[in-house]
């Protein structure tokens, strides 16, 4: 499942352990959004998502420039409107920290943790 040459992404359910893991790194690409989005609807249709948290890891995940935010923030609103009972995103940058949490407050994401590990 692969966004780009520049990017990728990953996306494994635990049943066991109630989770989905999503693991994104480097940049996006505009015209791989949409598998993107396709590959994560077939995902999510297999669980009942308010019993699951998901656990975004973005840790290889490069700052997004600002013609790509809007793009991010479709996504972040794709998960709020899957209703998962908690949302962790997991990063290892001040920086990508802050976009993150710029995002998570613009699109009223309010069962989000955006943790620095």
């Amino acid at each position: 499942m692969s966004i780009s040459s520049k990017g990728s992404y990953t996306i494994t359910v635990d049943a066991k352990e109630k989770k989905v893991f999503l693991f994104v790194s480097g940049k996006a690409e505009p015209e791989a959004i949409q598998g993107f989005f396709n590959d994560y609807s077939q995902t999510v249709s297999d669980i009942k998502p308010s019993e699951y948290e998901l656990v975004v890891n973005c840790k290889e995940m490069q700052v997004e420039t600002s013609d790509m935010l809007e793009q991010l923030a479709a996504s972040f609103n794709l998960y709020k409107e899957t209703g998962f009972k908690e949302i962790t995103f997991e990063v290892n940058s001040a920086i990508l920290k802050m976009q993150i949490n710029r995002i998570v407050r613009q699109v009223n994401l309010t069962n989000a943790n955006v943790v620095e590990v």
